[in-house]
């Protein structure tokens, strides 16, 4: 694991809890995760606030929320412009797995039938 990052509130745009989509969650890794999102529509895991560390991790999320209010400043309120940059760094995550998976399939496909 890298070094820790650290935000002010300043700089946290939202935390959200976020259902895993594999098959593999709750046995090889957490059904629910927290992401931290800054104002550029970054997506930061959040590892210690998944539901294998705390028994009800959205509501312990919305207290922090609740809590990081007076430090934080402005309200948590959606912003349109945000909520488009992290829609599309979604979309860029995604493509990028789909190249890679897509690129792994065609090198074996390559050594099985060509080498």
């Amino acid at each position: 694991m890298g070094p820790a990052r650290t935000w002010t509130w300043q700089e946290v745009y939202d935390i959200r809890v976020e259902r895993v989509r594999s098959e593999k969650a709750g046995s090889m890794y957490p059904t629910w995760m927290t992401y931290l999102y800054d104002f550029e529509g970054r997506r930061y895991p959040l590892p210690q606030l998944t539901d294998w560390q705390l028994d009800d991790v959205t509501t312990e999320v919305a207290v922090l929320r609740l809590d990081a209010a007076q430090y934080r400043g402005p309200r948590w309120e959606q912003r349109h412009d945000v909520e488009e940059r992290i829609v599309r760094r979604t979309a860029r995550r995604k493509a990028r797995i789909q190249q890679a998976v897509l690129g792994v399939l065609l090198l074996i496909f390559a050594v099985v039938f060509f080498w």
